[in-house]
């Protein structure tokens, strides 16, 4: 059996062949960090708001919208701009524990339950 290697074109090829794949991996790597912007930096844009219908700066927001016809509904996300004044609350993630609570809780933890 004849070994690849004693060829020389053929080992030229595929070293050839090699450096690009790994060139092109790269780049792809490159191109990937690049693109990617975290949704904190995402800066306001001159738009028309969608509630007040003023131009002013505004964020983007993804919203899902129902429409019915002829008793089909068809569901979309739309991207759409809100103003500062007009855009909905974040969620807050810190939820404070009423003081009923907080007593359930020192309860359950007297009685081992914790």
């Amino acid at each position: 059996m004849e070994n690849p290697f004693d060829n020389q074109d053929e080992h030229d090829r595929y070293l050839r062949k090699n450096l690009a794949l790994s060139r092109a991996f790269e780049i792809d790597k490159q191109d990937k960090q690049k693109s990617k912007t975290p949704s904190s930096v995402i800066a306001p844009v001159m738009q028309d708001c969608h509630k007040c219908k003023e131009n002013k700066l505004c964020t983007s927001f993804m919203i899902m919208q129902t429409i019915t016809l002829d008793g089909s509904a068809s569901v979309s996300k739309e991207r759409v701009y809100f103003c500062l004044d007009c855009s909905p609350d974040k969620k807050k993630k810190d939820k404070q524990m009423s003081k009923k609570q907080i007593n359930a809780l020192l309860r359950g933890a007297k009685k081992g339950r914790l």
